[in-house]
């Protein structure tokens, strides 16, 4: 059990921290020193952080957004394994997070077109609202179990 954790743990940690780290200079001379697949990494690092802004065109950085967002994504993952008789905590927790994190994209925009900022805002205010109808609605522990796997995930991956 244990050393599943933390297996799990080091396959979702060490990636984000990667991703975290990787726009500073220091860690990119750091890796430059070291005998890894530079190469590889950055073409790793530049596929997540791709579609944010990266500082150019007298801009912030945003890169930092895409381990931010995977950070999210796992947060609300992690809420589906709270047993049935804490749903309407669970859901309350998930608008949430989805309200915050809805905010934060129309705050600081950080992908580089607009379009995806407005996208990922709808994407996300439609999260909020079918995590608003368990709230409203009585949910029987079906549907509560098919919820997340036929409707949230395939939204929230959809992008």
């Amino acid at each position: 059990g244990l050393f599943a954790i933390l297996i799990l743990l080091l396959i979702v940690l060490l990636p984000m921290m990667y991703l975290l780290f990787y726009p500073m200079k220091v860690f990119q001379r750091l890796l430059d020193k070291m005998k890894f697949q530079n190469e590889f990494l950055k073409m790793l690092a530049d596929v997540f952080t791709g579609p944010f802004k990266d500082g150019t065109d007298n801009s912030k950085d945003y890169r930092w957004f895409a381990v931010i967002y995977l950070l999210i994504r796992v947060i609300t993952i992690s809420f589906y394994y709270i047993p049935y008789e804490y749903h309407v905590i669970v859901f309350a927790f998930q608008l949430i997070v989805f309200v915050i994190t809805g905010g934060v994209i129309i705050i600081f925009r950080p992908y580089k077109r607009n379009i995806h900022n407005f996208s990922e805002f709808l994407l996300i205010s439609i999260l909020a609202a079918i995590n608003i109808l368990p709230l409203v609605l009585e949910l029987t522990p079906t549907a509560y179990s098919l919820l997340p796997w036929v409707v949230c995930l395939p939204l929230m991956y959809s992008p």
